[in-house]
């Protein structure tokens, strides 16, 4: 049987399933026959994503514009060299690019032709265009792309205001993670598990860690509307498990 939730204080406490019934989404009556996620939205429909990066300068150097929209400085700050190759560009040079993430020169060899969308322009305008950009920023942005390296709560809180899809899936981010308070303390085998969904979030932990963290990767699946389908199937079931589970239900401190 579950134990306790959090240890008695005399009293009923108040539980955080009343945090449930004030949120709309949950007065609205979007929990009221949930199932489990299965076939073509089922949890695996995200894949498994790592991210291992050296700690090297480049990669510092390349990292500082990962959050931030550079200006061009001019050909002159690089003496009129390319980035990458040193190769004179420009004034009696070789044709060069301008890259769209860095906004530095390089000449027409080393920039290639390849085109990414780029975090910062995505975080601070909502843009998800893609942009032309060198070969070396092309690779560290496709490496660095399954991320979670980005806080909209510290880098750019107002996109709540602006994209209601983001503020929704923050709503079930937050509601997963509170259901995980629950889960973690049932000893219920069944496919709503504590274990159960953690081995479904595989390396996607973090959706229920915090509510603000994302991944450039994940912020694509916002902009598509794929994120808040598979989180609103997980907590559709994890929440409908912790209002129905005789375990919850009858633990004596607690009145739901």
């Amino acid at each position: 049987h579950c134990g306790p939730l959090l240890p008695s204080t005399g009293g009923v406490p108040s539980s955080p399933l009343s945090e449930f019934s004030e949120n709309p989404l949950v007065r609205h009556g979007s929990f009221s026959s949930s199932t489990w996620p299965s076939s073509t939205s089922d949890l695996s429909q995200l894949p498994e994503e790592t991210c291992v990066l050296q700690a090297t300068a480049d990669t510092e150097e390349r990292l500082a514009y990962f959050t931030e929209i550079p200006s061009e400085e001019g050909l002159f700050t690089q003496d009129f060299r390319c980035l990458t190759c040193s190769t004179h560009i420009g004034v009696q040079g070789q044709d060069y690019r301008v890259c769209g993430y860095d906004k530095r020169y390089y000449c027409k060899p080393c920039f290639g032709n390849f085109s990414i969308v780029i975090p910062s322009r995505i975080i601070y305008n909502w843009d998800h265009n893609k942009y032309r950009v060198s070969k070396g920023n092309f690779d560290f942005l496709n490496q660095v792309l399954s991320a979670p390296n980005l806080d909209i709560s510290k880098l750019n809180v107002s996109l709540y205001d602006h994209v209601p899809e983001l503020a929704k899936i923050r709503d079930y981010r937050r509601m997963l993670n509170m259901t995980r308070e629950y889960l973690v303390r049932c000893n219920n085998k069944d496919e709503v598990s504590f274990e159960s969904v953690r081995k479904k979030l595989g390396s996607h932990a973090y959706y229920w860690d915090s509510p603000h963290l994302y991944s450039t990767s994940d912020i694509q699946r916002v902009f598509s509307g794929q994120l808040l389908n598979y989180l609103k199937k997980i907590v559709q079931r994890t929440i409908h498990h912790v209002y129905c589970c005789a375990r919850f239900v009858k633990v004596e401190s607690y009145s739901f």
